[in-house]
């Protein structure tokens, strides 16, 4: 069976769950993680991600134009924060091997 992981920044919620209805459509409900409709209230949210994202087969990174995001300081990305939830998500598909399809949305460009 197919694994989808579908990774996004809230700003971009709505998109990504219009996304993950498409992939629910073509592969079934089983085969979509993302994380609202995947996460029961009060599950441990890094276990659960991780475990995800192992069993996934492709991690589809909703990439919108705040994707990078600036960090609280002002000064550097959120991605530059080791405790940002994206960055989780992005390191540890790339520590287990996993393919990662950026997928751009709302005239985003990509990410140097």
């Amino acid at each position: 069976m197919t694994m989808i992981m579908v990774s996004y920044r809230r700003v971009d919620q709505d998109i990504a769950g219009r996304i993950a209805d498409y992939l629910v459509g073509k592969y079934g409900e089983k085969s979509v993680f993302l994380d609202v409709n995947s996460i029961r209230t009060g599950a441990n949210f890094v276990d659960r991600i991780t475990k995800a994202i192992i069993a996934s087969n492709v991690v589809v990174a909703v990439i919108g134009p705040q994707w990078i995001g600036t960090a609280k300081d002002g000064k550097s990305s959120r991605l530059a924060d080791p405790a940002d939830s994206v960055r989780f998500e992005i390191e540890t598909a790339l520590k287990h091997n996993k393919p990662i399809l950026p997928l751009l949305v709302n005239g985003a460009t990509m990410p140097m």
